[in-house]
Order: C-alpha cells, then structure tokens, then sequence
C-alpha cells in the first residue's frame, strides 16, 4: 500500500508541475519574461497603431533580449527581430546597437522609455524629443 501510495503521490506531482504556459521565464518581479507592446511615443508624425503580438520581447536571465517585430516594414525604426545582448542595472537596459533606456515595472506592466533631452555618457544628447515603449507582460 505504501508503494501505490508513494507511486500515485509522484505522478500526481509531476503532473502538477507540467505546466501549459510556453513562456520560457518565470514571471520573478524582474524585467525577465515575454512582454507584448502596447504602445510607442515618441516625436513622430504619426504614432504607430499596434495591435497584440505585433512586436513581442523576450528578456532571458537578464541578459538576452529575443525580439519578435512582425512590423518591421512598417515601422523601421523600431528594433527589428534578432537576438540581442543587454545589461540591465537597477534602472537601466542597455540593448546592444541600440540606445539605453531606462526602465520600470508596475503592475505587470515594463515601461522602456528614454526621458527628453537625456544625455548619454558622453553628454551628448541621445534623443531630443524622448521615446517610450510601453509592454504588457504575456
């Protein structure tokens, strides 16, 4: 009885631990996850319209940021699909060949934004007019 018992106690629990959520992360209260975006603003003619899935970004061990564009020709000045590199500090995400923005987290939701008139670390200014990317996570 013991055996069965101790059998049906294992089966239950790695049924219990295969989960149906594809995201490769764990939603951990950090940047790491799959994040859908919502909006973009920036100083631009025409702000881009997108819908759920257009551009999704995947932040892996803090470090790798997988990005999925489905708007690139639409939008060429947004990241296009690829894999990046990225350094994250407590505010900061710097994505390789790209710019450093700063960042915060409320709510399940990860604002990426680079304020007016930031000057980078050089004290140049990196975008006059400022730019933010709001994500919901997925």
């Amino acid at each position: 009885m013991k055996k069965i018992f101790t059998l049906l106690f294992i089966s239950v629990l790695f049924a219990a631990c295969s989960g149906d959520d594809a995201s490769p992360v764990a939603n951990d209260g950090t940047a790491n996850g799959k994040w859908n975006m919502e909006s973009y603003a920036a100083f631009l003619p025409a702000l881009p319209v997108l819908k759920n899935g257009d551009i999704v970004w995947t932040l892996s061990d803090l470090n790798t940021l997988v990005v999925k564009n489905n708007v690139e020709a639409t939008y060429p000045f947004m990241i296009p699909s690829g894999t990046y590199n990225v350094s994250l500090s407590a505010t900061g995400f710097a994505i390789e060949g790209w710019e450093t923005y700063l960042y915060k987290i409320e709510d399940d939701a990860l604002t990426v934004y680079i304020p007016e008139d930031l000057p980078d670390e050089d004290g140049n200014v990196t975008a006059d007019g400022g730019v933010s990317m709001r994500f919901s996570r997925r």
